[in-house]
Parts: structure tokens; C-alpha cells; sequence
């Protein structure tokens, strides 16, 4: 019985713990797409208008991936759409796995990528990068 419930804690697949765990990492890594175009466009708002307020900041970026993650959370979690992909995963092969557990990485490192870009791209609009020194190249 004690077993069961252990069971239903770690992988019941509408509340269980490793399913919470992996919506709140997709809420995370998803995040990171639309916070690059978030700071393509606080670049332009400061080359535009000069010195960003940090409430107008936080609200660009936060309405950005708000709008962004909107399809992505109903093409995933909602009416539980979730569970037919489960149910899809469990019939394909090992190939099929391989093959999504590497998309599922390069999703993955491609969303904390693409903030280093952005917020290189950031730097560029604002201040341009040929004015930019790095301390580790010895200009």
C-alpha cells in the first residue's frame, strides 16, 4: 500500500511530482526564447528613447514571454494534451527515443544560447559592440 502511494506521488502522470518537475522545467527553458526577442527590443527602445526604466524593463520582458509561452502551453498542457503524447512515447521504438531525447537537449542548450545572444545583441543596439572592450582579448 505504502509502495502504491510512493508510486502515485513520484509518477502519476496529471500531479505527480516528476510531472510537475518537468512543467516548470519547460516553463523555464521555453522562457528563454521570447527573452531574447525581449531584449532585442529593450535594445531598441534605448537606441530609440535613451536610459530604460527597470519597471518598463521588467514589463517588456515579462509581457514578451507571457505572449510567447501562451501557444506553447496550449499546444502542451492544455485539456491535459500531455497525456496523448505519453501515450505516443510509449509505443514508439528506442530509435524514435534517441532521436527526441537529442532534440530534447539542443532545445535545451539552444534556449540558454539564444539569451546570450540576445543579450549580446542588446549590448550591440545599445552601445555598439566595436565600442566594447573584453578585458580577455588584450585589445
Amino acid at each position: 500500500m505504502r509502495e502504491q502511494q510512493l508510486y502515485e506521488f513520484k509518477y502519476d502522470k496529471k500531479k505527480g511530482l516528476y510531472i510537475g518537475w518537468a512543467k516548470y522545467k519547460f516553463d523555464y527553458i521555453y522562457s528563454c526564447y521570447p527573452g531574447f526577442l525581449s531584449f532585442v527590443i529593450l535594445g531598441l527602445i534605448y537606441k530609440n528613447y535613451g536610459a530604460v526604466n527597470h519597471v518598463i524593463a521588467m514589463t517588456t520582458l515579462l509581457v514578451t514571454i507571457v505572449i510567447c509561452y501562451i501557444p506553447a502551453y496550449k499546444a502542451v498542457f492544455a485539456d491535459n494534451r500531455y497525456l496523448k503524447y505519453f501515450k505516443e512515447f510509449e509505443t514508439k521504438g528506442k530509435k524514435w527515443h534517441k532521436k527526441w531525447k537529442r532534440i530534447t537537449i539542443v532545445f535545451c542548450f539552444g534556449g540558454f544560447a539564444i539569451v546570450i545572444f540576445g543579450v549580446a545583441i542588446l549590448f550591440d543596439i545599445m552601445i555598439g559592440l566595436e565600442n566594447f572592450r573584453f578585458p580577455i582579448l588584450g585589445h
